[in-house]
This record gives structure tokens, C-alpha cells and sequence, in this order.
């Protein structure tokens, strides 16, 4: 089992959305407004071991992020996900720590950054 490290960074003018997705098929997710998905690699091999009793946990590290909780052990029978939107110009960002275990056992943990950029005047955002 592996995870790495990943940032995932959406920009667009109006409103920006990234997310970080773990689903229940053993998959990595990035999601961003202006891409769509983006396969990050696998979170359990092999994938035919997905979901088990495998569960994710998403520590907050800065920032604020919406829609799987954070802070407490999520069985992966079901998609986790986690989201950092902006809209309105400006930019935001919020780091967490992502956590696989089974059993009661850390197996893998990896850090992500999540980054929106959105511009209304034309001018762009350059982070």
C-alpha cells in the first residue's frame, strides 16, 4: 500500500474547486473545475482488495475543507471525499493529512495540498 503526496490546484475565473478523492474501488482522485478527474494511482494493491475493512482519515492541517469529515476513521466501503472551494476572486488553501488503516494498523499516510485561484477581472491570479 502506498500513497504520495499530492497537491491539487484548480484556477478559473468565477468560482474554483479542488478535491481529493479516495473511492471505495481503491482509486486516488484529484478533482478540479478546470480538468475534471484526475487518476492519482491507487490507494490499496492490489485493487481487488478494495474496500475491505480498509478506512481513511483526513486531519486538518491549515485551512478549512467540506465534505467527508475530518478528524475520524471513515470506512472506505463508500467514496471519501474532500473538497476546498472559493468563489469570488482570491485565492485559499488547506493542507491536510490523509491516513489509510486496517485492522487498528496505520498502513500509509501521505500529506495533500488543496489550492483555488479564481479571477474576475481578467487579470489573472498567478499563485
Amino acid at each position: 500500500m502506498a500513497l504520495a503526496d499530492n497537491s491539487v490546484v484548480d484556477f478559473n475565473s468565477g468560482s474554483a474547486e479542488a478535491s481529493y478523492r479516495l473511492t471505495s474501488a481503491g482509486d486516488v482522485i484529484a478533482i478540479t473545475t478546470l480538468i475534471g478527474d484526475i487518476d492519482r494511482g491507487d490507494w490499496v494493491s492490489p485493487k481487488s482488495a478494495a474496500p475491505g475493512s480498509y478506512e481513511a482519515k483526513a486531519d486538518v492541517i491549515y485551512g478549512s475543507v467540506t465534505g467527508s469529515a475530518t478528524g475520524s476513521w471513515l470506512a472506505l466501503t463508500s467514496d471519501r471525499t474532500w473538497t476546498l472551494s472559493l468563489v469570488g476572486a482570491g485565492s485559499e488553501a488547506a493542507g491536510l493529512t490523509i491516513s489509510i488503516r486496517l485492522g487498528g494498523t496505520v498502513l500509509a499516510s501521505c500529506t495533500v495540498d488543496l489550492e483555488v485561484y479564481v479571477d474576475f477581472g481578467g487579470g489573472g491570479i498567478i499563485p
